[in-house]
């Protein structure tokens, strides 16, 4: 969290700093000027962007993981009731 806030707090100093710097001699910001102020910020939600999916396929991975081994162990591990049959008839 300190790490990500770290770069926030440096996206917006970045953006406060070209601000004041890219000013032309009539007060006004031209496009190359904007784009390199909100470049940092791109860059960082692009960033957060590509965490995030990472972060999602491995958890589906793990999930779907997780799923497949328990069905399998299901299907070695029945449950055995009182109505169990070892020679797989059914006494209701």
């Amino acid at each position: 969290m300190r790490f990500t806030c770290g770069l926030l707090a440096s996206s917006v100093v970045t953006i406060l700093l070209a601000v004041g710097a890219n000013f032309g001699h009539d007060g006004r910001m031209d496009l190359s000027s904007w784009t390199w102020m909100l470049l940092p910020l791109l860059a960082y939600v692009i960033g957060i962007a590509i965490a995030l999916l990472l972060l999602y396929a491995v958890i589906r991975v793990g999930v779907a993981r997780g799923l497949r081994d328990h069905q399998l162990w299901m299907e070695r591990n029945r449950p055995q009731g009182p109505n169990f049959d070892p020679n797989g008839t059914r006494r209701f």
